[in-house]
């Protein structure tokens, strides 16, 4: 089946998702990939051009309403939920956070775990990153490995891994599940978990798939309360 890339973001169009979305780009391959922006209020308009121009018709923007200013917990999964329902069921589920850039293969690697049999797809080589705001709102990055040998029954339970973001779950099994719920990090566990209980094949990938970000205010979907711009030159 071909992938649907869901993305989540929210007041983070740079540097996150663009550069997210430049990663996505070259790798879609000639299946009818699709790729799904939720989330994104109102997208600035040179970061819509850009992306309609990367993927034409490829390309479905969500835009989800809150009727309270300060967002509530679990709008990540909120807006994950909103990406597969516009999602073709002809299509299995890639979700891709913003702020989690892909490695360049990280596609490739999840349509052959997806053709020996998986249902559920993560990595156990992830790198992390955590980011500081400094005084001068330049982010810096402090990056480092996060692995494990490989994938045992009930790994999810005794946290040897983590199963957020990037992760790809065939269509069939999403829907059995019902998806991930609105607590965050909370539901993204109880998703695995669900998936372990009903015998889905779940692969841990001993390649990484994207590096990470462990930040408070990507956590929660927001920068501050600020939209990010990009930091100057010098």
């Amino acid at each position: 089946m071909p992938l649907a890339c869901i993305v989540p973001t929210r007041l983070r169009w740079r540097p996150w998702l663009v550069h997210q979305l430049d990663l996505l780009a070259p790798q879609l391959a000639a299946d009818d990939a699709i790729v799904i922006v939720c989330d994104c209020d109102t997208m600035p308009p040179e970061v819509f051009e850009q992306a309609r121009e990367q993927f034409g018709p490829r390309l479905t923007i969500v835009q989800l309403s809150y009727a309270r200013a300060d967002v509530p917990d679990g709008c990540v999964n909120r807006a994950r939920r909103a990406g597969v329902a516009v999602t073709p069921l002809t299509h299995d589920v890639v979700e891709v956070d913003d702020h989690d850039p892909l490695e360049r293969n990280a596609l490739a690697s999840i349509r052959t775990a997806f053709e020996a049999g998986a249902d559920y797809v993560l990595s156990g080589r992830n790198r992390q990153q955590a980011i500081i705001e400094g005084p001068d709102r330049r982010l810096l990055l402090e990056v480092w490995p996060s692995f494990v040998s490989s994938y045992t029954p009930g790994a999810f339970a005794r946290c040897e891994l983590e199963p957020i973001a990037p992760r790809a779950i065939r269509r069939s099994l999403w829907e059995k599940l019902g998806g991930w719920n609105d607590a965050w990090p909370q539901g993204d566990l109880a998703m695995a978990q669900r998936a372990e209980a009903i015998g889905a094949k779940i692969e841990c990938l001993m390649v990484p798939l994207a590096t990470v970000t462990v930040d408070a205010d990507s956590v929660s979907g927001q920068y501050r309360g600020q939209r990010p711009e990009p930091a100057e030159a010098g």
